[in-house]
C-alpha cells in the first residue's frame, strides 16, 4: 500500500509498532496488524512532489519513533523470540519475578523469618472470634516486597467434619484501598479487600497436603503495607487438629542480599 494508506492504520499511541529497514535508494516500512502485514516502500529522493512530501513526513515524524523495543521484551539474551507458557510477571527491568514456596513470611529483617503458616487448635494461640459453634484461629502473613500469589496447599491431621479455611488480602487500618467503585478510601479498620480462598472444607488428615492450583498468579500483587490472613475454623468440639499451609507466589528476591 501506499505511505498515505498505511499511515490511516496508525495514531499517536502505536507509532512504536511501526518497523522500517533503511537502504540506500528506499525504506521499507511496515506495520503489523495481528498476522498481518502492512508494508509500503517509501523512495528517497529530493525536490518536491508526492513522493518527498512521504519522506519527508516520515522522516521528520515517524523514523525516531519506529523499532522500539517492545516491553516487556520478546527477545531472550541470544536475541530469540521469547515464548512463555507461565504467568510470572516480567520485572519492569525486563527480568523474570522468582518462584517461591513458603510457610512462613517475613519478618522486619527476613525474608522468611516471619510468622509460619501452622495451626494447632490444641492451644488457644492465635484464636479470634468465630460463629456460634466453631473456634477460629488467624495467621496473619505480611511480606517485604510485593507478591504475587499463585498456588498453595494445606497439610491437615485429625479435623473433623465441618472444618473449614479462608484466605483473604487485607488492608490494614490507615491505608488505603479502592473499593468496589474504584474509588480511593482511607481503611479506618483492617479492610477485607480479597477473598482469595472461600471457605474450603477439610477434614481428617492429609499428610500429603491437598493442593490448590490456580493455573495462573494473581493480576495484582499484594502490596508490603498489605497483610495476608489465613484464618482457619473448626468445630468448637475440636481440642486436637492441626495442620500447615504453604503459599506458592512470585517475588523479585528470596534472600536479601547487601
Amino acid at each position: 500500500m501506499t505511505w498515505q494508506e498505511l499511515k490511516t492504520y496508525l495514531n499517536e499511541n502505536n507509532k512504536k509498532n511501526l518497523r522500517y529497514v533503511e537502504y540506500d535508494e528506499f525504506y521499507d516500512v511496515w506495520l503489523m496488524l495481528d498476522d498481518t502485514k502492512l508494508s509500503t516502500e517509501i523512495i528517497k529522493q529530493t525536490g518536491t512532489g508526492p513522493r518527498y512530501e512521504d519522506q519527508a513526513d516520515f522522516e521528520d515524524n515517524y523514523k525516531e519513533l519506529c523499532n522500539q523495543v517492545i516491553t516487556p521484551p520478546l527477545l531472550d539474551t541470544d536475541q530469540k523470540w521469547r515464548v512463555r507458557a507461565d504467568s510470572r510477571p516480567i520485572r519492569p527491568n525486563g527480568l523474570p519475578y522468582e518462584t517461591v514456596f513458603a510457610m512462613a513470611s517475613d519478618s522486619e529483617t527476613e525474608i522468611g523469618g516471619g510468622k509460619e503458616i501452622f495451626w494447632d487448635f490444641s492451644n488457644d494461640a492465635d484464636l479470634v472470634d468465630a460463629p456460634t459453634g466453631y473456634k477460629r484461629k488467624r495467621i496473619i502473613l505480611q511480606y517485604l516486597d510485593p507478591v504475587y500469589l499463585k498456588d498453595g496447599t494445606i497439610y491437615y491431621f485429625d479435623a473433623l467434619k465441618g472444618s473449614y479455611a479462608d484466605l483473604y488480602i487485607v488492608c490494614p487500618a490507615g491505608n488505603y484501598y479502592y473499593n468496589n467503585n474504584y474509588q480511593v478510601k482511607l481503611a479506618q479498620q483492617d479492610i477485607k479487600v480479597k477473598h482469595f480462598l472461600i471457605k474450603h472444607f477439610f477434614a481428617g488428615t492429609n499428610n500429603l497436603g491437598d493442593e490448590l492450583n490456580s493455573e495462573a498468579a494473581a493480576e495484582e500483587a499484594v502490596p508490603p503495607n498489605y497483610q495476608v490472613w489465613i484464618e482457619i475454623t473448626v468445630p468448637a468440639a475440636d481440642n486436637a487438629s492441626y495442620g500447615w499451609g504453604e503459599l506458592e507466589f512470585y517475588r523479585e528476591r528470596s534472600v536479601i542480599l547487601q
